[in-house]
């Protein structure tokens, strides 16, 4: 059995830290096809200063979405990891 071809390319990715815990953005594309862009979906992994979180599926739709960002703010005594990408209407470009 072939393991790396059943597993989704990742298309891009963002990591943002702060101290020592980070967000982890990327995208998956579904069935590896490049051609095809609606199966591209969001995922997120979060660190907690010891290891890495499961996956978390941000999206699932039929639609391009891609370009994840991972940021770090922090503000008085509010910080927060934010998370933002592209979606692409099927139609409009």
């Amino acid at each position: 059995m072939e393991i790396a071809h059943s597993l989704p390319t990742v298309i891009n990715s963002s990591l943002t830290m702060h101290g020592d815990e980070g967000l982890l953005l990327y995208t998956l594309d579904m069935d590896s096809d490049q051609s095809t862009q609606e199966d591209r979906e969001i995922f997120a992994r979060v660190y907690d200063s010891s290891s890495w979180g499961d996956r978390i599926q941000l999206t699932d739709n039929q639609v391009s979405d891609s370009n994840p960002k991972a940021v770090y703010s922090g503000w008085g005594l509010v910080h927060n990891m934010a998370a933002g990408w592209k979606y692409r209407v099927p139609g409009r470009p």
